[in-house]
């Protein structure tokens, strides 16, 4: 069975301040996502997901807001074209199931001790 999990939109959590990026071109930086979502609000953080192995741009990413209302504007912009692609945005919800501990890709320094 095909699951056709673009179709149903994400609700928003409350208080939600993080967007999936999705469907990016290969050549995408973090200069073309700031241009991209400018409009939106002021960006804390941009992650884009890499293969643990190789280290290999997986063609999505996050983006981290200071300001919830910022994600209302960056999920209204799901469906433009950049660099040729045709973004797909939508609300994050909260952490993925998978543990982080090892093999972490993202170079974050927003490291909690608790």
């Amino acid at each position: 069975q095909k699951q056709h999990q673009h179709q149903t939109p994400v609700e928003k959590p409350d208080g939600c301040l993080e967007v999936y990026i999705g469907n990016l071109s290969w050549h995408v930086d973090e200069q073309t996502i700031r241009d991209t979502f400018q409009e939106c609000g002021a960006i804390e953080t941009i992650r884009f997901a890499e293969d643990r192995t190789t280290g290999e741009f997986k063609g999505f990413g996050h983006i981290k807001f200071q300001e919830t209302e910022s994600t209302d504007k960056a999920v209204a912009l799901s469906g433009i074209d950049v660099l040729g692609k045709t973004m797909k945005v939508q609300y994050a919800l909260g952490k993925p199931d998978v543990p982080k501990q090892e093999g972490q890709t993202y170079n974050s320094s927003e490291v909690s001790n608790g």
